[in-house]
């Protein structure tokens, strides 16, 4: 299910998504994605896989008295555009075909679409190879909050079932260190 468009990328592992704040035809509501979410960017080169680290709203007021009501727009299109969600995500692994890699060997572009990822292609992204693996977890635990770590963890062990023993450690280990 499509969430948004990316429309910054902020480094090669931090993006922002344009998400429409209700439902939209095709799209899931801001609301409806929490922190932690596992999401696909389609991009020319395969997906980048990512995890939703929060939301914001921003507005670049101090900026806006100086500029002519026609370049306020150019310069900043959500003022007017007030209902919309930016989602902030960060990048974790591609996937090219078949092959996912935990790292990232190319970012998004704007306008790039962004998916949740379901079950079955977190499970993918999880096992390549057939064997289980999380070994983005030390770069993920150093650039997002705890909380959020959390539920990125959660979300895995309902994908891959048969790792929540460690997954459950791995989650007390991150609550420990908050």
């Amino acid at each position: 299910m499509k969430v948004g468009s990316i429309v910054q990328v902020k480094s090669f592992s931090e993006y922002i998504a344009k998400v429409p704040l209700d439902e939209n035809v095709g799209y899931v509501a801001a609301s409806k994605v929490p922190a932690g979410t596992f999401v696909s960017i389609k991009t020319a080169q395969g997906s980048v896989i990512g995890i939703v680290t929060s939301v914001q709203h921003e507005i670049k007021e101090d900026v806006l008295p100086f500029l002519s009501e026609e370049k306020q727009e150019v310069f900043a299109p959500y003022v007017n555009d007030y209902r919309s969600s930016y989602l902030a995500i960060h990048g974790i692994g591609n996937v090219q075909g078949t092959r996912a890699l935990q790292s990232l060997d190319y970012a998004p572009v704007v306008n790039d679409v962004v998916e949740l990822m379901d079950k079955e292609g977190i499970r993918a992204f999880h096992t390549p190879g057939g064997k289980p693996s999380f070994s983005y977890y030390r770069k993920l635990s150093s650039a997002v909050d705890p909380e959020t770590l959390c539920c990125t963890i959660d979300h895995v062990a309902t994908a891959v079932p048969e790792c929540k023993p460690m997954l459950a450690a791995l989650k007390k280990h991150t609550e420990n260190k908050a």
